[in-house]
């Protein structure tokens, strides 16, 4: 198995300067020169799968900061693409900030099935859900205009 060393082995800063406002820590923060990669090539490469596919946390890294969210939240979102629950399922089954990475994996792969692909029994449980989709709907609206 690939450890997440040899992922990033040929790697080169993505910051070459830190802005202001970001924390120290996150300028070492270093990305593939190869898109094939990248998190969301991995998901549709063939030779490349982590089973059970909440296992991506592992990989990536269960700490709460953004950043260490992201490469999970992108390979779950292009694994899934167009389930949204198999999606949200693998992030909170990951453990660690799960909340987190639920949270980023839904907003992934909602903007790519739309209010229309995720189930309506999710739906149905959410606090304010009437006013959360009519947000929805008048962002969308905005988007396409």
């Amino acid at each position: 198995m690939t450890s997440r060393q040899d992922l990033f082995e040929g790697t080169q800063p993505v910051f070459t300067q830190v802005p202001p406002m970001v924390p120290r820590s996150i300028s070492v923060i270093r990305a593939p020169r190869s898109a094939a990669f990248s998190a969301a090539a991995m998901a549709r490469n063939p030779n490349v799968r982590i089973e059970p596919a909440w296992k991506v946390s592992h990989l990536y890294g269960m700490p709460c900061a953004f950043y260490h969210q992201l490469p999970a939240a992108w390979y779950l979102a292009a694994r899934f693409n167009d389930d949204f629950e198999n999606a949200v399922l693998h992030a909170i089954n990951g453990g660690g900030q799960n909340q987190s990475q639920a949270m980023l994996t839904g907003a992934l792969v909602g903007a790519q099935v739309g209010l229309a692909g995720i189930p309506q029994r999710l739906l149905d449980g959410l606090e304010r859900a009437d006013e959360l989709q009519q947000l929805a709907h008048t962002l969308a609206s905005q988007m396409q205009t």
